[in-house]
């Protein structure tokens, strides 16, 4: 009488489990590295759409570049999106890598930048 065999050997196993830790060694880097690089562009989006707000406000109403650069960001916020939806920004955003917003005005061009190091610093001109 014969013995049917179910089931997998140990050697078997040990491949599937070696691919297995194979592709993930090599996805799982990529992956991390894709999205970071996707929170760097979304931190880059958020600040332009900022500077853009911040310009079309500073020349709607006519305010002197450097005082709006010394202002703080939850003022900046208050202007740009106050709370009845009415401002230059439906939601004020913030920096997906949970870095925060600072501006600064240099010969009349505001740059929005970001605290996290690898985020590029995105400006609007000024009148």
């Amino acid at each position: 009488m014969k013995l049917k065999r179910n089931g997998f050997t140990l050697i078997e196993i040990m491949i599937v489990v070696a691919i297995i830790a194979l592709l993930a060694a090599i996805a799982i880097p990529n992956f991390v590295k894709y999205r970071n690089r996707a929170r760097v562009g979304a931190c880059v989006a958020n600040r332009t759409q900022i500077a853009r707000a911040a310009e079309s406000y500073i020349m709607e109403y006519n305010i002197d570049m450097t005082a709006f650069a010394g202002y703080g960001a939850s003022t900046i916020a208050g202007y740009l999106a106050p709370a009845d939806g009415t401002g230059y920004i439906k939601e004020f955003p913030s920096c997906p890598s949970a870095g925060t917003y600072t501006y600064t005005e240099s010969n009349e061009i505001l740059t929005v930048a970001c605290s996290e190091g690898d985020h590029p610093d995105v400006t609007a001109a000024g009148e």
